[in-house]
């Protein structure tokens, strides 16, 4: 039931749902592959659940890649964690160590069977024309990710049109890159990461109205009905935009705090829900980062983990008002 809270808060306070962009479009496949992760994990199921949810594994995963490949920092930490997690031995998984490696192996052969598929779509589709030769290398986004406050360089991306291969692309980038590092220092580039990161989080609007050029117009007068109210708390020039803004991040606030504080609960889910967030933070600090938007794709963690954990954090506040009240400690 606290998921089911969560999740209908999230959607009140989460208006860029409406905007057409990868951020938005990688969400249901993200959550897609964190479902099939669980299902396929889940020895209780029949084989027949595991083997289906494995496929989607695969398919989720790969689709997510195509749409947005930072989309797949929690595919990594999936991997990850199940690598970690077999340092400690559990005799219920053991007797069903035959059943889980045949279902890794349908795992890895969903993935790889699905990412040839959709790059072979690509590849050979005819609705969008596709230049191979004007790739922009990974490096750049790195590069640009040093550069003022970490975000978005138009100066970088108007440079990239300039050279004719992505090899002279990459040598540029690169050079760039190592000339920001040496002027930053160590000790300005640690400041750097801190301010950055704090730009990366800090918004619990997500960067609504805050960039594009989306629902710019005058919102319809109070006047006219409810449509008309809720353009004031969404709209650029809504005379509410301000109250949006505040109880967005109060709201975001609420659950980072439900997270925080739920760290006792360490089973292998909320492991790999929290080594997904701390993969995100990573890949921000790396990448063009600098605003709160790029975390939209990473919220599905957030919002699982805190439905898993908040009950260890209400039972921490608790045991802290009871203690600094001189109340007995009691076990709920």
């Amino acid at each position: 039931m606290a998921a089911v809270y969560i999740h209908i808060g999230w959607l009140i306070f989460f208006p860029m749902i409406i905007v057409s962009y990868s951020d938005t479009w990688v969400l249901p496949l993200v959550s897609g592959y964190f479902l099939c992760y669980c299902l396929m994990r889940k020895n209780e199921f029949s084989w027949w659940v595991r083997i289906l949810a494995a496929i989607g594994f695969g398919v989720t995963a790969s689709a997510a890649y195509f749409i947005k490949p930072s989309a797949i920092v929690g595919v990594i930490a999936i991997g990850l964690g199940e690598i970690l997690f077999q340092f400690k031995k559990d005799p219920k998984e053991s007797a069903n160590s035959l059943e889980n490696w045949g279902i890794l192996v349908i795992t890895i052969l969903a993935l790889g069977s699905s990412y040839w598929g959709f790059n072979h779509v690509v590849k050979n589709q005819n609705y969008v024309v596709y230049h191979k030769d004007r790739q922009i290398p990974a490096v750049h986004f790195i590069s640009m990710g040093v550069s003022g406050d970490g975000g978005y360089n138009p100066k970088d991306a108007l440079k990239m049109a300039e050279f004719k291969t992505k090899r002279q692309r990459a040598e540029y980038s690169k050079k760039v890159l190592f000339h920001r590092l040496k002027q930053k220092g160590v000790v300005g580039y640690t400041k750097f990461l801190v301010k950055k990161h704090r730009n990366n989080t800090a918004d619990g609007t997500f960067a609504w109205v805050k960039e594009g050029h989306f629902i710019n117009e005058n919102p319809i007068p109070k006047g006219k009905g409810w449509a008309g109210q809720l353009r004031q708390f969404v709209y650029l020039y809504g005379k509410r935009l301000g109250d949006f803004r505040f109880w967005a991040q109060a709201w975001w606030v609420i659950w980072l705090i439900l997270i925080a504080f739920g760290w006792r609960n360490q089973c292998r889910t909320n492991q790999v829900m929290r080594l997904t967030i701390l993969g995100g933070f990573l890949y921000l600090l790396i990448f063009e980062g600098g605003r709160s938007r790029y975390l939209i794709q990473f919220l599905p963690a957030y919002l699982i983990l805190a439905s898993l954990v908040y009950d260890q954090s209400i039972l921490f506040f608790k045991h802290v008002y009871y203690w600094a009240n001189g109340i007995p400690k009691k076990d709920s």
